[in-house]
């Protein structure tokens, strides 16, 4: 998305995934795959590795900057279109209900207006992300026709893995909606483990730029301790280049989310 930059600035807080395994349905979810997916594009082109530190240095400068000069806040809200691309054996399993469950606690979450904010530490309370960038289901196709926002393809992959094949038809998955005016959201069953991962700014092809979770994450959904939604804010945080907290240089203890 070209409106990375202005958006990311507003955004200070990443929301954590637990780090203990969890079982249901003989399915143990654990993990985001961000950091391993964003390694493995690295790691098969050193010309993008070196593009992308570029631009994250060059990035992070700019935050830095304006949150010291605090015109890092967005003054009005700023809405986002976003399809949700369900590929599963049977996309119809999930409802309508299930995915505008699953926008409004993305918006709440971003607008600080999740009601679990209230058990945060108070030590971390004044540091608590509040911004006005919101999410609506998108209303037209590339194409210019009417839509809900909500994209149900079959698939006869039982399940995907980092490697993106469920953003491209000729892998089982659905090629992306134009990732510089929609905000692509693949909803579908995760291999190894995964409850979800997404793509950084500018960290391949404009085509993968979106954010994958498993549809057990959804709101209401089996995934013992993760069926609130809360999985597609943490991944969203990604999307707009925040890392995790911890975690992420190699147990130096000093990482930061930008």
């Amino acid at each position: 998305m070209n409106c990375h930059l202005l958006l990311i600035a507003a955004l200070f807080s990443a929301f954590c995934l637990s780090a203990s395994a969890q079982q249901n349905d003989s399915i143990a979810f654990d993990k985001c795959g961000t950091m391993q997916h964003l390694k493995q594009k690295l790691d098969q082109n050193s010309i993008l590795r070196e593009r992308f530190e570029q631009k994250k240095i060059e990035f992070n400068k700019i935050v830095s900057t304006r949150s010291y000069n605090n015109t890092a806040k967005l003054n009005a809200a700023v809405y986002i279109p976003v399809v949700f691309h369900i590929v599963l054996d049977n996309p119809n399993t999930i409802t309508d209900a299930q995915i505008h469950a699953q926008l409004d606690t993305l918006n709440k979450d971003f607008f600080g207006a999740n009601g679990d904010s209230s058990v945060i530490p108070l030590y971390f309370k004044p540091l608590f992300g509040k911004s006005n960038i919101q999410f609506c289901l998108a209303q037209r196709t590339p194409d210019g026709e009417a839509t809900n926002g909500i994209d149900r393809v079959f698939t006869a992959q039982p399940s995907f893995d980092i490697n993106d094949g469920v953003k491209h038809n000729f892998s089982g998955g659905v090629d992306s909606w134009n990732t510089d005016k929609y905000y692509n959201v693949w909803v579908c069953s995760l291999a190894s483990n995964l409850l979800g991962y997404a793509s950084f700014p500018d960290d391949g092809s404009p085509a993968e730029q979106g954010v994958v979770i498993d549809y057990r994450t959804l709101p209401g959904s089996s995934a013992l301790n993760f069926g609130e939604g809360k999985t597609l804010t943490h991944e969203t945080g990604h999307y707009f280049n925040l890392y995790h907290i911890w975690g992420d240089d190699n147990g130096a203890c000093t990482g930061t989310d930008y």
